[in-house]
C-alpha cells in the first residue's frame, strides 16, 4: 500500500509499504481512539482497547518486535482504515497495556483524520 505523508512545508510523499491481505486486528479490539496534545504541544493519537483486544495487541506487538529484532530492523505496525493506509509506526516491543499511543510529527491533515476515526 501506499504511505503518504505531508512534510513540513507541506508536500507530500509517498513510501510503499507491505501490508498484509488479511489484518491480524480490526477496529472491533478498539474502546475509543482519539488525538491530544503532549506536554509539548505536539499530537499524538491515544488508542484504548477492549479486553480482548487489548490482549491481542500485545501479541501482534509481540510478533512484530521479535520480527524485527530477527531481521535487524524495526518492524512496523499498519493502521488501515476503509482500504487506506493512514499510518505505519515503528513497534519497539510488545504492548501489554491495554492501551497505546502514536507519537511522532503529525501533519494538520493527519490530525484530523484521526479526529474522523
Amino acid at each position: 500500500m501506499t504511505l503518504e505523508q505531508e512534510g513540513r512545508n507541506g508536500e507530500i510523499r509517498s513510501s510503499e509499504v507491505y501490508v498484509k491481505r488479511i489484518p491480524e486486528m480490526t477496529g472491533e479490539a478498539l474502546s475509543e481512539a482519539y488525538a491530544t496534545m503532549d506536554e509539548f504541544g505536539r499530537f499524538k493519537i491515544l488508542l484504548r482497547f477492549t479486553k480482548e483486544g487489548g490482549k491481542r495487541f500485545a501479541e501482534v506487538t509481540r510478533t512484530i518486535a521479535e520480527e524485527g529484532k530477527r531481521a535487524g530492523r524495526l518492524g512496523q505496525l499498519a493502521i488501515v482504515l476503509d482500504g487506506k493506509l493512514y499510518s505505519a509506526p515503528t513497534v519497539h516491543e510488545e504492548i501489554p497495556s491495554g492501551s497505546a499511543e502514536i507519537t511522532g510529527q503529525f501533519s494538520q491533515r493527519e490530525r484530523l483524520s484521526s479526529r474522523m476515526c
